[in-house]
């Protein structure tokens, strides 16, 4: 299986939204909006594996949260690999997308001590270190720690993704 590191996924998001940008758009006007995050993870797995070209890559969607019933990860790559590649280590995702950068702040906040308890329980069994992605979709700033902020030019919605300074808050090991 294909492994991917955290600079090759966050390219990834990048050249999906370029070429998806138009789409991505529209998904956000829809009426409703409450199923945006999981089109949204849909249409970049549809990409990665097709146009990205990544055709046998080591992902898996909803994966269980140790600590949370009823609560997953919304996608985890390297997973299933079966090999503990501290170049390419698990990287566990959270998907948020709102049209109000306020709005999306609010459910990072919410979310984020569960994700990271629940990273930390993973980590616990996990022979590397794994890797943690906020990934949030708005059109507006998100004004949370450490989260960066990346446009594309045929998209209103921007890419805001966390970084290292995220998780010095939000500890995971």
């Amino acid at each position: 299986m294909q492994t991917i590191t955290l600079n090759e996924l966050t390219q990834d998001l990048m050249a999906w939204m370029t070429y998806d940008g138009n789409a991505i758009d529209f998904a956000r006007r829809l009426r409703g909006g409450d199923a945006w995050d999981q089109w949204s993870i849909v249409q970049f797995l549809h990409w990665q594996l097709t146009t990205g070209g990544r055709t046998d890559l080591d992902y898996e969607c909803e994966v269980p949260r140790p600590r949370r019933r009823g609560r997953r990860y919304d996608v985890v790559y390297n997973r299933g690999s079966g090999t503990a590649d501290p170049q390419r280590p698990p990287v566990y995702t959270l998907w948020i997308c709102d049209n109000e950068g306020n709005d999306a702040v609010r459910r990072l906040r919410r979310e984020i001590d569960a994700f990271a308890t629940d990273l930390r329980a993973t980590q616990q069994g996990s022979p590397v270190p794994v890797v943690p992605l906020l990934v949030v979709l708005s059109p507006e700033e998100v004004d949370f720690p450490g989260v960066g902020s990346k446009s594309v030019p045929n998209c209103a919605t921007r890419l805001h993704l966390s970084s290292d300074v995220t998780w010095k808050s939000y500890p995971i090991s």
